[in-house]
């Protein structure tokens, strides 16, 4: 062989291999774009099961027949609307462990396996479990908020002033997270959320 023959196929070579190195660089950098998102859109990707679970330190949570996701301060279920927001809970129940709740995270989870959930998923204040209602306003004050469901009126109340009645109206459709106590049976309210901001 000539000695510019073997030039040629080292130059040849050379560029091909720059290419290469090139192409897979330029791949490299996509792909870890696409799976690590940005610090700031970690609450847009998680607004449902699928996105929560692409969350960076997203949790997978409850039984085999009813998964979880925990990211962000809410739990999204794989079958189930709506999402539960921690940050009223002490503790979770997800069906199958329990968890304590510190400022909206899950912390201290117990480590059982169940096939199948032996309770309902819930978030308790205190003692005491979060309940959700969707309803429309029929009555509202300071203190006060009356929402019907399907024919049925029910009262919840606030220690604290909320001021319900510079925000909402008679007629809009809400969601309201409550807890009730055990004792008196009052509905105490946390959160109030328009139904059509859900």
């Amino acid at each position: 062989m000539n000695k510019s023959f073997f030039v040629t196929i080292v130059v040849a070579c050379a560029i091909i291999g720059v290419f290469v190195i090139a192409f897979l660089v330029k791949t490299n950098t996509q792909t870890t774009d696409m799976v690590q998102p940005d610090a700031d859109m970690t609450a847009v990707y998680a607004h449902s099961y699928v996105t929560c679970m692409q969350t960076p330190g997203s949790v997978v949570l409850g039984a085999e027949e009813n998964r979880q996701c925990a990211a962000d301060g809410f739990v999204y279920f794989e079958n189930e609307f709506p999402e539960i927001e921690l940050v009223h809970c002490t503790r979770y129940f997800d069906g199958c462990n329990s968890s304590r709740v510190e400022q909206g995270l899950l912390t201290g989870t117990t480590k059982k396996i169940c096939s199948e959930e032996v309770g309902s998923p819930t978030c308790f204040v205190q003692d005491e479990p979060l309940q959700t209602i969707l309803g429309t306003i029929t009555y509202v004050d300071v203190h006060r908020l009356d929402i019907d469901t399907n024919g049925e009126t029910t009262s919840f109340t606030s220690e604290e002033d909320l001021y319900l009645v510079d925000i909402f109206s008679s007629g809009q459709t809400v969601r309201v997270d409550f807890t009730e106590e055990a004792s008196s049976g009052d509905k105490k309210i946390l959160t109030v959320m328009e139904y059509s901001q859900l």
